[in-house]
């Protein structure tokens, strides 16, 4: 689940804020009211400008100070202007190699741009110095974790003073990574624990959420983010996430209230109308979500997360035009999406044009030659034009997946369309035992025993039960109980046989 959670961005931000307004004093080398101590409570108070325009002229005069090229560097970081800031921090460093609070501002700095890799570097140069260092375990905790090693976010967690693993999201960073480990009731009991003793706080109530969220535990994330936006009801991202985690615990209509919501305070927000229109795809309501995303779509044509799913709506709701195009903008996008460049080429095939669809299939079949969809999709293709062909996929899709239930149910259907009813027969009855709800399996199967002289009225029934609005099911079990097989058969090409089969892939 995309669950919008602060990120190790955000966080690395205000913990900078917050070694930064420990580190001057550490640093100083001088208590009077030098320049070092103006830019330091100009910095303080978000007088950044000021604050860097004394240190460039203090640092001309004194070039060779640790303390003022170290706090000209968290200047420049809080103004985001990190490509000024790093020679500041690494002329700092190669004066005073053994400051732990410069390693770790040094740390903040890469963590500040998202260069996770080259902050742990940093704040691991923290801990031999000072071995219980605060932020550098907390965020060599972080980092740990985020690349699924919650071991060793544990263990910087541990290096922690007695009073630090007490903080509520210091406990909640530990649960995390407990729950990582395979340890979830730890995890959830750390989580309960801190839930009875958070009161109104909808800052942990948010991050809260996000661990939940994390975990798969959408109902608990919802009320979680629910108690956040309780504290702040016009906050876009709380809105979000408890659109999208009462989405995923399946409250549709809570979902659908909360994205309106959003939509209303910004009709122009891209997430807020996707996400609405998400919520209306889970509900059935396919032609208001291809609305929404038609809207989200002119605001962000370039969006390639949108342009896959609206593929993959045209595509469920039978728009094949539309899915081809979305298909198409969205490989522009990601050309190396090779699942999508499958799909482009099966979508063609949909609408008829063969010529401009095998090519895809051709190729991606080469590419994953183990890969059964591939070769399902490119069997259906070849199965309007070169049968042999057709079957031959088909059978390759079945070499590699025995299981593959859509290719069986391909091939029955082809084998039919030849005439080849005694060859399709067991192909469909192994449809059908294993998916029995399988309305269009159901179908074929009895289409099968009519043109054997075989009734089955049962399999007519339940398809007609599986899918009530088939005219081709009611049309066979309305004739064949009265023995009317010749007048059935005389019908078929306008029931049940008459158009290419589309199937849903079932692996």
């Amino acid at each position: 689940m995309a669950v919008k959670t602060l990120s190790i961005r955000s966080v690395a931000f205000v913990l900078c804020l917050y070694s930064c307004a420990a580190g001057p004093a550490a640093l100083a080398q001088t208590e009077s009211r030098d320049v070092y101590a103006e830019a330091a409570s100009a910095f303080q108070q978000g007088r950044l400008d000021e604050a860097e325009q004394n240190l460039r002229s203090a640092i001309a005069v004194e070039p060779n100070r640790p303390n003022l090229l170290g706090l000209l560097g968290l200047v420049l970081d809080a103004k985001k202007e990190y490509e000024q800031a790093e020679p500041f921090h690494q002329r700092a460093l190669n004066l005073a190699p053994h400051s732990a609070g410069l390693w770790n501002n040094f740390g903040n700095h890469y963590l500040a741009q998202g260069n996770e890799d080259q902050a742990q570097s940093a704040f691991l140069q923290v801990l031999p110095i000072e071995p219980g260092h605060t932020n550098a375990n907390l965020q060599l905790a972080r980092i740990a974790l985020s690349h699924n090693q919650g071991a060793e976010g544990l263990r910087y967690l541990d290096n922690l003073k007695p009073s630090d693993r007490a903080d509520t999201a210091v406990q909640l960073l530990r649960a995390r990574c407990l729950h990582s480990v395979g340890q979830p009731a730890a995890a959830m009991a750390i989580v309960d624990r801190l839930e009875k003793g958070a009161g109104g706080d909808a800052r942990f109530a948010f991050s809260l959420g996000g661990a939940l969220a994390e975990w798969g535990r959408y109902d608990r994330a919802e009320a979680a983010f629910s108690r956040a936006l309780e504290t702040d009801p016009a906050n876009i991202d709380i809105l979000h996430n408890v659109g999208l985690a009462a989405l995923r615990a399946g409250h549709l209509d809570r979902a659908q209230n909360v994205f309106e919501i959003a939509v209303q305070q910004s009709p122009d927000d891209v997430e807020s109308i996707f996400n609405l229109a998400r919520v209306h795809a889970a509900k059935g309501d396919r032609e208001t979500a291809l609305v929404l995303l038609a809207r989200a779509r002119r605001l962000a044509p370039n969006r390639s997360d949108l342009l896959v799913y609206m593929a993959k709506m045209y595509e469920d709701a039978g728009f094949f035009s539309g899915a081809a195009d979305a298909y198409d903008e969205y490989l522009k996008l990601q050309p190396d999406d090779h699942t999508a460049r499958r799909e482009r080429g099966f979508t063609f095939c949909r609408l008829s044009r063969m010529k401009t669809g095998l090519p895809d299939l051709d190729w991606y079949v080469k590419q994953y030659p183990r890969d059964p969809v591939g070769h399902f999709e490119l069997g259906l293709c070849e199965a309007l034009g070169d049968t042999a062909q057709a079957f031959q996929q088909l059978a390759e899709a079945l070499r590699v997946n025995p299981d593959f239930t859509s290719a069986r149910q391909a091939r029955g259907w082809l084998l039919g369309r030849e005439g080849k009813w005694n060859e399709a027969l067991p192909e469909l009855q192994s449809v059908v035992e294993r998916e029995p709800k399988n309305s269009m399996a159901l179908l074929q199967l009895g289409r099968n025993y009519l043109e054997l002289d075989r009734p089955r009225r049962s399999d007519i029934s339940g398809a007609r039960k599986s899918w009530p609005p088939s005219t081709g099911a009611s049309l066979c079990s309305s004739i064949a109980p009265c023995g009317n097989w010749g007048r059935t058969k005389k019908r078929r090409t306008s029931s049940i046989n008459s158009k290419p089969l589309l199937l849903t892939v079932r692996l």
